[in-house]
């Protein structure tokens, strides 16, 4: 054993085991912390190959000092093979480093990689003829070398990669400040100069092995600018974090500083008015006004905490979408139905065109859509002037994937618009441009941050192009896919090859209807004027081209739709059938146009699907109409059980149920109500009003008893849920315990009623 230690092969041996050891802990940080990118995945094999090179020294030193027994022509292909594996390595850092300064492998020209090559190529061919040609070298006992003739050529080649790779950086870094140029040295420079200063004291008997502890430094200086560079994209990561939490912390701060604001303005009416009615009960058109009041400020109130439970549920995860078949013409009516108040309030002129939409029945989640629209809606009447203009349109475009449609939403005003500035944060949460004590404008600052969570849901996109005083146009894009098939053949027999006239003052709507008409047959024209549409009337006469078909929108610049009605129906008598458009209740003016000589009514914004409809209706003059006014429902004699364990929840529902003549008895709790509806027994009740949540036995709970009775009549009795709990997942809830409609509070007294008659008609 001494004399093995006394051996300059124990020097030899033990600095390769401590490189050995040193790379592969090395290597398996790289590989645990550092093999992601190309560049750092070349380095772990630079590593492997290392590893393999320095045992194969080792074996060799064994083998030459009689440790190990070999014949000679083992020690020469163990001799072979370690320095073609130097070689190799040198040709693996070349790579490397090239790959490290931008050049991939697929970057090199075909002539470049081979040329790359060729050192390699002839360094391994020297090293396999070397056994028999002489030419290489050998190592004595005491590790003393021996060299052939091709020695000095084969140092020159090993060393011609680094020293390329280190001339190359230096000639494509020529114009850098030197700073730059070698920030990184410890890649860029260290493997070069020591595979260059070390490649030709591969084979000497050195007391320090320099070549292993050069290339171990090497690779040690390289890991440590790894390690250099995680920490500072790590810094930087946490830095971005930083900035973002703190800018978040400051918009929440904001947030809840403007909605501490608008949250006290509706709750301050609230109050106050309710003091006022209490005060002067005596007078009741006052009572009156201070109870309208305290409702508009209670809906504002609940609009507001609507959208602060939304948008945390969007960011909890717990939204999802409910896709189901839906019409677009029912969603931009209903749609319609609901915001016109709102702009007629400003004297605003809202426009729909849907002309541009072929496939009308999609499958899509009708409820988030809506919200998106009503979002995008309420947005441009509030930022917008009174007596602005208001455009809503839907179109549908080609590209979509086969069984869907792509479709396109602008609502675009002519309001306040935004800087360009805000813009960019606008679908940001809690994010205001101005606050509701200087705009007097009221709201949370999350309308536009749930619209793009939505839109994301659905996997659309949303934009807004905006500039101050110039009004914004909201732009959503978004595949839906088609509910049917709607290629269908919408000629009319009896209206084909006749004239027909649009009159409206929106060049869209004109242009858009006259193309309906002459998709179904009719020879189309339009006009912009009700007097040039009066002129044009008597014209036609006169030439023999009379007009067979006349729509008309109802509100028109210079004369009102109905008077140009009226005046036409002077010029051409009852022969023509003539068609009221309008955006607007048309119920309000259905004795006028029908006296006026209208003999059909249709919707705004007009698809093709409802135009065809209607002049099929009107055929020969019977007069049809898109909507029937609503029966005033009458429940008199009708028995409700009311559960719910709040006192004034009972009193409150109890006294609207009495107004549509239900006869209503109350239970405080699902046990009670079952127990109640055992005991007066099947028929006694037509429907029972549940609450979800409450003591001794939940909603649910109740229902689920109530269906398991044995008396099938009483098991199934209609049972509606009338609950605070409005999202999605809890209206889904109530129809898997086997209720059979859901409620929310506070209490929509016209949806109620309309829940009534729909369970107790069916």
């Amino acid at each position: 054993m001494g004399q093995f230690l006394s051996n300059p092969v124990f020097n030899y041996v033990s600095a390769n085991v401590f490189c050995m050891a040193a790379i592969a802990i090395l290597l398996f940080k790289q590989l645990t912390a550092f093999n992601e990118t190309p560049v750092q995945k070349k380095f772990t094999e630079i590593l492997i190959i290392q590893l393999i090179y320095f045992f194969t020294c080792d074996l060799r030193a064994l083998i030459m000092a009689g440790i190990l027994p070999a014949n000679e022509i083992i020690i020469h292909l163990i001799s072979a093979f370690n320095f073609a594996l130097f070689a190799y390595l040198s040709y693996r850092v070349f790579l490397y480093l090239e790959l490290y300064q931008g050049i991939g492998e697929d970057d090199v020209s075909p002539l470049r990689k081979n040329l790359g090559r060729l050192p390699f190529l002839i360094n391994l061919l020297l090293i396999c003829s070397s056994p028999w040609t002489g030419i290489y070298f050998s190592v004595t006992a005491n590790l003393t070398a021996v060299q052939g003739p091709a020695w000095t050529l084969m140092l020159i080649i090993n060393s011609a990669y680094p020293t390329i790779a280190l001339l190359l950086y230096l000639y494509r870094n020529t114009g850098k400040p030197a700073e730059e140029k070698f920030g990184d040295l410890r890649v860029t420079v260290a493997f070069p100069l020591f595979f260059i200063i070390c490649g030709p004291f591969q084979s000497f008997t050195l007391p320090i092995r320099l070549l292993c502890y050069g290339l171990t430094l090497a690779d040690l200086f390289v890991y440590v600018h790894y390690t250099d560079i995680l920490m500072r994209e790590k810094n930087m990561a946490l830095e971005k974090e930083r900035i973002a939490a703190d800018d978040k912390s400051r918009a929440k701060t904001a947030f809840l500083s403007s909605m501490s604001h608008d949250i006290r303005t509706p709750m301050n009416a609230i109050i106050g008015f309710t003091n006022l009615a209490l005060k002067d009960t005596a007078d009741a058109d006052k009572v009156y006004d201070y109870l309208s009041k305290i409702k508009a400020s209670s809906a504002h109130l609940l609009n507001l905490i609507n959208d602060v439970l939304e948008m945390s549920r969007i960011e909890s995860g717990k939204i999802e979408l409910d896709e189901s078949p839906c019409s677009l013409p029912s969603i931009l009516h209903d749609l319609n139905t609901i915001i016109i108040g709102q702009a007629e309030a400003k004297q605003q002129e809202l426009f729909m065109d849907a002309v541009g939409v072929s496939n009308e029945n999609i499958i899509c989640d009708k409820l988030r859509l809506n919200q998106i629209l009503l979002n995008l809606l309420s947005n441009a009447i509030k930022y917008t002037q009174a007596g602005g203009k208001i455009y809503v349109k839907i179109s549908q475009h080609d590209g979509a994937p086969d069984g869907y449609g792509a479709y396109e939403i602008r609502v675009k005003d002519n309001g306040m618009g935004m800087s360009r500035e805000f813009a960019t944060t606008i679908f940001e949460a809690f994010t205001r441009e101005k606050t509701s004590t200087i705009s007097g404008i009221q709201g949370t600052g999350l309308g536009m941050a749930i619209t793009k969570r939505i839109v994301d849901l659905m996997h659309g996109t949303i934009e807004v192009i905006t500039a101050p005083g110039e009004g914004s146009e909201f732009i959503v894009r978004a595949n839906f896919k088609i509910a049917q098939d709607e290629d269908k053949d919408f000629s009319i027999g009896e209206l084909q090859g006749i004239n027909a006239l649009v009159v409206d003052d929106d060049f869209d709507a004109c242009d858009g209807v006259a193309k309906m008409l002459t998709s179904f047959g009719m020879h189309s024209s339009w006009t912009m004027s009700g007097k040039e549409a009066v002129l044009r009337a008597r014209h036609s006469g006169e030439m023999g081209e009379e007009f067979g078909l006349y729509v008309i929108d109802w509100k028109l610049p210079d004369l009102g739709g109905i008077e140009v009605v009226r005046q036409i129906r002077k010029i051409v008598g009852d022969k023509p059938t003539v068609i009221l458009m309008t955006a607007y209740d048309w119920i309000s003016v259905k004795d006028e146009a029908l006296e006026a000589g209208v003999n059909a009514f249709c919707n705004k914004p007009v698809f093709r699907s409802e135009l065809y409809q209607t002049l099929i209706n009107s055929v020969g003059r019977h007069i049809q109409t898109e909507k029937q006014q609503e029966e005033i429902p009458d429940f008199t004699g009708r028995k409700i059980l009311l559960v719910d364990d709040i006192d004034v929840n009972r009193e409150i529902g109890t006294a609207i149920l009495e107004m549509s003549g239900f006869e209503v008895e109350t239970a405080v709790n699902g046990a009670d109500a079952v127990d109640t509806l055992i005991a007066k027994g099947a028929g006694y009740y037509d429907v029972v009003l549940m609450d979800v949540q409450m003591p001794v036995m939940g909603g649910y709970e109740a229902t689920q008893k109530i269906r398991a009775l044995e008396d099938k009549k009483l098991a199934t009795i209609p049972i509606l849920a009338m609950t605070a709990n409005a999202f999605d997942e809890d209206r889904k809830n109530a129809f898997d315990a086997g209720m059979n409609g859901h409620i929310a509070k506070p209490i929509d007294v016209e949806k109620l009623i309309s829940e009534l008659k729909k369970v107790l008609r069916d």
